[in-house]
């Protein structure tokens, strides 16, 4: 500490400062760490979010991170605290503003895509054994849209919530017994 003959960082030393009428304010805020983004990516990436494709569900799959990157110049870490700052910042008022509705739920799925998830679950090559295998989750995403992320969360999610009760209902309901298979 100080008091012991070593200094202290500037950005500490700079919110002890106390302002000339002593109530403690600071005089200055540290520096926030990272390059800002220049205003030619912030308008790209607005553009982006509010794009007719994208504006019900500004959440950029992995395919798409990567032309963004590519375009912009911007690393990853960049591109997902934007994303999650303007949906809050930018999109969700603008949405409230024009009065259309949206989920805020960071990774919801497309009905479409979860129509198309639960189809595959449930197809008599995979009922009795719910789990893709690495190239068939490629596929699932390629077919989707969606990423690895995603795929696993909802897998694990809807073997809970979907697939084993949906199977309990059907062996109750046909007095097929946990050993057999589902026909």
């Amino acid at each position: 500490s100080a008091a012991h003959g070593q200094s202290q960082p500037s950005h500490v030393a700079s919110q002890q400062i106390k302002n000339s009428s002593g109530t403690g304010t600071t005089q200055s805020k540290p520096k926030k760490p990272g390059n800002p983004l220049t205003p030619e990516t912030v308008d790209y990436l607005k553009a982006w979010m509010m794009s007719p494709e994208h504006i019900s569900h500004p959440y950029p799959n992995e395919e798409e991170k990567a032309k963004i990157l590519a375009d912009t110049g911007i690393n990853s870490k960049q591109l997902t605290t934007w994303f999650s700052n303007n949906r809050k910042r930018f999109w969700k008022p603008k949405m409230d503003e024009e009065g259309r509705t949206y989920t805020t739920l960071g990774n919801t799925l497309t009905p479409q895509v979860v129509s198309f998830l639960k189809a595959w679950m449930m197809h008599p090559s995979h009922v009795e054994h719910p789990y893709p295998t690495d190239d068939e989750k490629s596929a699932i995403m390629r077919a989707t849209g969606i990423d690895k992320k995603q795929l696993t969360t909802w897998f694990s999610n809807n073997r809970k919530r979907f697939w084993k009760p949906t199977i309990d209902t059907l062996r109750k309901e046909h007095g097929i017994p946990d050993t057999s298979p589902i026909p």
